[in-house]
């Protein structure tokens, strides 16, 4: 699991630094709310459904290479996204308009440079990053869908 917040962290900076550079951004944070809303909705629906069923005996019999059995790797990789998820919400409702008054934020905003200085382009970063994830869950997903169930 910290592989992957690893990995989504670098996924993360580089994006950030794409969107900061070539000025693009969200302007609108209630609809990133509410895109994300609906992927955290359709992850547990997803996890529920798969939960139910029994496929999740052959995930659980099933190696994988970043955990103890396919199951336990899916699971995780779900913790992960929706985690995120919810703390960009957060992030996003939060107002930062006040950030001058901080002298430590100040100091360290004047060591950045200008164009890194975009929170509509952070929010685009991480959109960017969890929607890739969510696209590599989907094909994990879909994958494990393929395993033949005996319906007995």
């Amino acid at each position: 699991m910290y592989k992957k917040i690893r990995y989504m962290t670098l996924e993360c900076l580089v994006s950030y630094f794409c969107t900061s550079f070539f000025n693009v951004g969200i302007k609108n944070a209630s609809n990133l709310i509410t895109y994300l809303s609906i992927v955290i909705g359709f992850l547990l629906s997803a996890i529920a459904i798969l939960f139910s069923s029994k496929l999740r005996n052959l995930l659980l019999a099933e190696k994988a290479s970043r955990a103890e059995n396919k199951w336990y790797q899916l699971i995780d990789d779900y913790l992960v996204v929706i985690v995120v998820a919810l703390i960009v919400i957060v992030l996003a409702n939060i107002n930062f308009s006040n950030i001058n008054h901080i002298k430590l934020l100040k100091i360290y905003l004047k060591l950045i440079p200008e164009f890194l200085k975009k929170w509509d382009s952070f929010l685009l970063s991480i959109s960017m990053t969890l929607t890739l994830e969510f696209i590599l869950i989907l094909a994990i997903l879909f994958k494990n869908l393929k395993y033949p169930i005996n319906d007995d």
